[in-house]
């Protein structure tokens, strides 16, 4: 049986996303780079890392489309088929690695690895919390070197992401 929910709220949502410019389209992975495209030639500005659970993909994906709106040159490996030894190369080069961190992520071996490797290069990182209320712990606290995370939220999502471009541009600038 159908649970239609309430339409008021419903079209409420759906307003709100037309209003910001989003749809359920947006988050279409044929415009992602995956390991399939991987190209040595094409300068990168970031590579994102990020667990491919739902609720993760769905915001990273979200602030991946964003960002390219921008003009950023971003990495991410969508299939994970040989997603070490690709992000080891975008880190190899000293993009900037954004962390996206959740309770997801923190489990997951292959973002350590990721983060892991970042760190032990001296590569930029910059930390964002993609899970409401999400504290960052343990080896993840560690590795992200002190600095404080951006916290990605349904609530806060704009002026998070004004924020990271503002902290993109002065490590772009700065490496």
């Amino acid at each position: 049986m159908w649970k239609m929910g309430d339409e008021r709220s419903f079209r409420s949502e759906h307003d709100k996303k037309e209003r910001e410019g989003e749809t359920d389209a947006d988050f279409n992975d044929e415009h992602i780079t995956t390991n399939d495209q991987w190209d040595e030639s094409v300068p990168l500005d970031l590579v994102m890392s990020y667990c491919n659970n739902p609720s993760d993909r769905r915001i990273c994906l979200r602030m991946y489309k964003r960002l390219k709106g921008k003009n950023y040159r971003i990495y991410t490996e969508t299939d994970g088929k040989h997603r070490l030894e690709l992000m080891q190369k975008a880190i190899d080069k000293k993009c900037v690695m954004l962390v996206c961190m959740s309770a997801a992520y923190r489990s997951s071996k292959f973002c350590m690895a990721e983060v892991e490797y970042a760190f032990n290069h001296n590569s930029p990182i910059i930390p964002l919390i993609v899970e409401n209320k999400y504290k960052v712990k343990g080896w993840l606290d560690h590795l992200i070197g002190g600095n404080i995370p951006f916290e990605f939220t349904e609530n806060n999502f704009n002026t998070a992401l004004t924020k990271l471009i503002q902290k993109i541009d002065d490590k772009l600038q700065s490496g």
